[in-house]
């Protein structure tokens, strides 16, 4: 009788413990005085350490490892900070189009070319472009959200600068690039417009240490307005030319690289600046720098 009540109790307790075996979420290691707890449930991997003050046991920190995310709590038991902090360490996909730029500006003869039609008379250490980004949306194209489309909204001022003794001037509809005929002698002569783009830029980005670099490339669409051509001698200024010849809508290549806030740009005009037969043959481009605020 005593031992068929000691088979009986063995059983039971082998039982119970292979119901709990087959239960069991939790795998428990002990290192000094912490306990380290790593549980699976639903796809994901909880890792929590606790420390064990008498009979009690404080959590210190927490990690969850589900779907390539990484998410860190740490907690703190002081009455002035909040009980948790949550750190997601997927990185978040930005747009990088310039919310500032400043750059060199000139007139090209073709796009992507760097040099311009002897006719036009610039002065292209005198030309700048300077601007203001208002919009910038992100879409990524994977769950790693390091390559997607960066689309923004700009506004900016254009100036192409031409020699001391040349203006640009309308004659019949069509824009010249003519000799002055002044009694002073002119000091500066340029040609102006605002301008808002909107840049479609497929960009890559990778994080460097604690910054983020980043390589985009695509195209902006470019909407002109208020143009017009000035010179100005010591004492007065002089419109030479309004409304210009000049396509109030436009295509650009545009390419950035950059790390952090700071970026450099070039943009050349895939299309010509000046309407066909009512100007000379300019393309417009630009080398700078940008800046995410």
């Amino acid at each position: 009788m005593e031992k068929t009540t000691f088979l009986a109790a063995l059983l039971t307790i082998i039982g119970a413990g292979c119901t709990m075996a087959e239960t069991a979420q939790d795998t428990t290691f002990v290192v000094n005085d912490k306990q380290i707890v790593v549980n699976e449930k639903d796809g994901a991997t909880t890792v929590g350490v606790y420390n064990n003050n008498g009979n009690e046991l404080k959590k210190i920190s927490e990690t969850t490892y589900v779907d390539g995310q990484e998410v860190s709590q740490i907690y703190v038991s002081s009455p002035f900070l909040r009980s948790s902090w949550e750190r997601s360490k997927r990185k978040k996909f930005e747009a990088h189009n310039a919310n500032f730029y400043f750059g060199y500006r000139y007139l090209t003869s073709d796009a992507f070319s760097f040099s311009a039609d002897q006719s036009l008379y610039t002065k292209n250490s005198n030309s700048y472009e300077i601007g203001i980004g208002a919009l910038n949306v992100a879409i990524p194209f994977n769950r790693q959200n390091n390559i997607g489309l960066a689309i923004g909204m700009q506004v900016g001022y254009t100036r192409h600068a031409f020699d001391s003794g040349h203006a640009l001037f309308m004659e019949d509809d069509v824009a010249t690039v003519k000799p002055v005929e002044a009694e002073e002698r002119i000091r500066k002569s340029y040609m102006s417009y605002w301008s808002m783009r909107i840049p479609v830029m497929l960009e890559y980005q990778q994080y460097l240490g604690r910054r983020d670099a980043f390589i985009g490339a695509g195209f902006s669409f470019e909407f002109r307005d208020k143009e017009h051509a000035r010179y100005k001698t010591k004492h007065d200024t002089f419109n030479s030319a309004r409304d210009l010849s000049i396509h109030t809508a436009g295509v650009n290549f545009e390419a950035y690289m950059g790390c952090g806030d700071f970026m450099f740009r070039f943009t050349t005009g895939l299309t010509p600046l000046f309407k066909g037969g009512q100007g000379p043959k300019a393309h417009t481009s630009s080398i700078g720098i940008g800046f995410c605020l």
